[in-house]
């Protein structure tokens, strides 16, 4: 069976095969027209973070220089279902040269897979397990991504059997064996001064 679900503006969506043809069924669809039902964090960490809801767009604001911070919940697929991840993100100000993103499978900040892009045209797939990176894929540059501040890009994580395909703005470009979940948080990650919605 598909699942796909949609970050700040996501779709978690749920495919089975029959006659030939994939079916769909939406898991986990959020238009983040607000956050009642969804209660995706809203917090002030601090000054080093400010997550918050306006206009239909989630808001994250990473305002430290160094590190990541991720915002995510749980939504329930599994092991075995084919699935789509679809997400609209658009990215605001702050810093060109590192990412922002999907998390996936996660179960805690050591234990989650990452598909990011860059502001300056590059993405990256990665593994972290009990704390240690492994990079499926280093930074490589796309000229699918759109680059800049202003820009909006979708980000689509689409597994089919064993393999994982990863898309942006709908052009493909890699194919992975599909990793183990570690858990069942999926949500967003953003590292350093960078703002997105």
């Amino acid at each position: 069976m598909k699942k796909i679900a949609p970050l700040l503006g996501l779709s978690l969506l749920l495919m089975s095969l029959a006659f030939g043809q994939y079916t769909r069924q939406d898991v986990f669809v959020d238009d983040f027209s607000d956050n009642n039902s969804t209660n995706w964090s809203t917090e002030d960490t601090y000054g080093q973070t400010d997550l918050y809801f306006s206009g239909g767009k989630y808001y994250f604001d990473h305002k430290r220089s160094r590190g990541s911070w991720s915002s995510h919940r749980n939504i329930n697929l599994g092991q075995n279902d084919d699935f789509e991840i679809v997400a609209k993100i658009k990215k605001i100000s702050g810093i060109q040269d590192n990412g922002f993103g999907l998390i996936w499978g996660r179960v805690d900040g050591d234990n989650q897979h990452m598909f990011e892009i860059s502001p300056n045209g590059y993405y990256r797939i990665k593994t972290e397990e009990n704390n240690k990176y492994n990079k499926l894929t280093d930074w490589k540059l796309s000229s699918s991504i759109r680059q800049g501040n202003g820009q909006t890009n979708e980000l689509k994580i689409k597994r089919i059997g064993g393999k994982v395909k990863y898309y942006v703005n709908g052009s493909f470009l890699v194919e992975h064996d599909f990793p183990s979940f570690f858990g069942s948080r999926f949500g967003f990650v953003i590292f350093q001064k960078q703002k997105i919605a």
